[in-house]
Parts: C-alpha cells; structure tokens; sequence
C-alpha cells in the first residue's frame, strides 16, 4: 500500500467516514492525533527546501512540537524558536504574565547550570516583543492564578534586562515596564551591560516606568537606530507625586543619524488651569486634580519631555519618513459626553480641558515642525496638539507632500486605586 493510500485510509468508514458522505468531522480525538503524528512522521522523507517552508509558516507551538520529533529536526528548528520571540499573542493577562515569568526564571537558571548551552540560545535571538512586564525582578515562584505576580518579589542577582542583555544578535526590542517597584535593585550595572551585550539594535519600543540607566544603555548606540518608539515613560510610580516623566534625549539627540521612524507619546495634563496661581473659588483638591486623580500632575516635567523632544526633532528632521507625535491623558472617571474617551477642546469637553499640555506642545515643537523642511518625510501624525486650524498653520508648507494626520487625545482611563503604579498600557504594547 502506498503512504497516499495508508493516508487516506483513516478517512474510511472507521475514522469517520459513512455511507451518508459525512466524513472526518466525526473523528475522535485519539484518531485525528494519530492521523497528525503519522502525517508528521513521513515530513522528514520530503526535501529539505519543503520541509523549511513547512517550518516558516509554523508557529512557535508547533515548532516546538516538531522539535520533540527528532535529533536533526531539534538542531534545524531551535534557531527558529529563538529567533523571534513574542510573549503577546495570549488570549489572559495571567497566561502573559506567567510565560514571560517562566521565561526569564528559565533563562535565568540556564546562565547558572549551562552557561554554554544558554549563550548558544541567546545568539539565535533576533526580535524581543515582551509586552507588558510586571517589574523587572526575575521571580521564580510559580504563578498559581491569584491575582497578578508581579515582578517585584525577593531580589536575585539579576533582573530581565541582565537577560536581555545576552541577546547579542538582538535587533528589534519591545518592552513596555508595568510596575515599578521601590525596592527595586540599582540598574546602573544592567545599563552597562546592555550597553555592551546590544550592539545590533535597530528597532526599540519602549514605554512605563524605566530607569534612566536602562535607556541609555538601550541607546548606547543611537546612530543605528531606524526606528524608535517611546511611549508614557515615567520614572517614579508614587502616589503622591504623580507620573514624573523621564527627560534623557537632548545629550544624545545629535547622533540618531540614521532614524527613519518615531513615535513620541507623553502622559499629558488634564487639569483646566493654565498655572497653579489661578483660583476659580472652588476646593483646592478639585482644582488640582481635575483628572480625578489623588495626585498632583508634576508639570515641571512635562515641560522638560517636551524640551527632550524639540531637540530629538531637530536633529531627525533631515532623515525621519514618518513621525507621531502624542498627548495622552490620565482620568479616573468615564466622560458621559465622550463615548470614545478622547479630548476634543472645544467640543467634547470644555475647551480648558488640556489646555496646559496643549499650549506647551505648540510653544515647543511647533516652532520644529515649521521652521524645517522635511525633506524625506511622508507621514505626520499629530495626537492631543490642539485645534485643526492651530495645527495646519503649523505644518501647512508640508502638504500635499507629507499626508498631516490629526486626531483628539486619548483618554487612558484608570480603576481602582487609581495611582500612577497601575497606569494603562497603551494598544501598541499589547496585553
């Protein structure tokens, strides 16, 4: 008997064909699995140029039952599975949290036991999508389901960024860093070491609460940059001071000669009052915290954000193709008027509402958008910067040429406590 004709034998009567025409839809379970296991059994005997275009088009868990076949298929698709590494494409936060938890707790035992073994995985290693990272401490007690593990539990001798850091082929990094915790361990050695262990960096995405150590080590090498994305980076996660963001571009700003994509998205203020000086009668606490957050917007940083930002616009305008630039607002209740959450002044709040955040915005990177010319830019995207007319005026001599995309802010509403710890992860770093 031919293998066509074994194959199509378990579509017979017995695997669940009938005289009726009903046919394999009423196989069971332990009959399709053996029809899988003998389908998979005779790929082998196919030329290699089939078997590798059966292996692309595989996900990472058929690759890694396929590795389990035989010595050779383990030696030929290992590579595959650490090429690109995606920790996103889960259904439940708790199965993300718990993956990512078991791969850095994995990593990190196989850099004690097989030192070797590890540094020959971590090579294979060409795209980094982590998501959403419950802190930065490696933790390996299981998670049983309870709640979320977050990564702040005993301090070990390393964190995931000391994992990260072995990635020496790594060229396209995501990571957005939920928690911050303040027992956290001094990063200033992982900073070196990814500063080191990365020299191929093309791609970064990154956003949440970082240390400043991190991301310099992260752009240790800004002039290979393509494409850079950060989003809501803040550096202290306290309830009482609020989201202070991270300031760090303008000592480097000058060497990112070679970036083609940027994206900038900032937490932005959401309170009316264009300074703290102005008093309308009402209650101090409902003056300030106009979001409905317990914390005082800490606009000092802000404003230094925005400073980074001009100057990282300057010196990219002559190479960026396409550029997004971003005010997105906290608020801790649901606007009846904005079913979509997004600030829209003048129209789906009252016009004061962002005011602050807007007229920073203007005053700083208008000036950038158009006193240059772009000469190799095609796409603008403009996210919270004020009214239609305020941001044609700006960007005006740029159309037809560069297609001027303008939409109203985003509203990143908060539960619960509410406290800047448990900021929302924006969609562009999955859940």
């Amino acid at each position: 008997m031919s293998e066509d004709n074994e194959l199509s034998d378990h579509g017979g009567s017995e695997g669940g064909g009938s005289e009726n025409g009903e046919s394999e839809n009423n196989w069971s379970d332990g009959e399709y699995e053996r029809f899988e296991l003998e389908a998979l059994a005779r790929v082998p005997a196919m030329p290699r140029e089939v078997q590798n275009l059966i292996f692309s088009s595989c996900d990472l868990t058929s690759l890694s039952t396929l590795c389990a076949l035989n010595k050779e298929w383990n030696v030929r698709i290992t590579p595959l599975l650490w090429a690109h590494l995606d920790f996103t494409s889960v259904f439940y936060e708790e199965d993300l949290v718990e993956r990512t938890r078991k791969f850095f707790a994995t990593c990190d035992t196989m850099m004690d036991e097989s030192p070797e073994r590890f540094a020959a995985l971590a090579s294979h290693v060409q795209s980094l999508d982590v998501g959403r990272l419950h802190g930065v401490n490696i933790v390996h007690e299981e998670f049983h389901g309870d709640g979320f593990i977050f990564f702040g539990g005993d301090v070990g001798e390393r964190c995931v960024f000391d994992v990260i850091a072995r990635f020496t082929n790594l060229q396209s990094l995501s990571v957005y860093v939920k928690s911050w915790w303040e027992d956290s361990p001094s990063l200033e050695a992982s900073g070196s070491a990814i500063a080191r262990g990365l020299s191929k960096l093309t791609s970064l995405e990154l956003g949440g609460q970082m240390s400043t150590d991190v991301l310099l080590g992260l752009l240790d090498k800004p002039e290979q940059l393509k494409d850079l994305t950060l989003i809501n980076l803040i550096s202290t996660p306290g309830q009482d001071h609020g989201p202070d963001g991270i300031a760090f571009l303008s000592g480097i700003s000058d060497r990112f000669t070679s970036l083609e994509t940027l994206h900038l998205c900032k937490l932005a203020d959401l309170d009316g009052h264009l300074s703290d000086d102005e008093d309308d009668g009402d209650e101090e606490d409902d003056r300030r915290y106009a979001s409905g957050m317990r914390w005082e917007f800490p606009r000092e940083s802000e404003i230094s954000v925005l400073e980074d930002w001009a100057s990282i616009l300057q010196n990219t305008s002559t190479t960026l193709q396409s550029l997004t630039l971003e005010n997105r607002y906290l608020c801790s209740h649901r606007f009846e008027r904005s079913p979509d959450f997004v600030i829209n002044p003048g129209n789906t709040h009252p016009a004061e509402y962002g005011a602050f955040s807007i007229r920073e915005s203007q005053r700083l990177l208008f000036p950038e958008l158009s006193n240059r010319k772009w000469p190799k830019l095609s796409q603008l995207t403009l996210v919270g910067m004020g009214t239609a007319e305020d941001v044609s005026q700006a960007v005006s001599h740029l159309e037809p040429r560069v297609h001027v995309e303008q939409r109203p802010a985003r509203i990143a509403f908060m539960e619960g406590d509410v406290t800047p710890e448990e900021i929302s992860t924006p969609v562009e770093f999955g859940y």
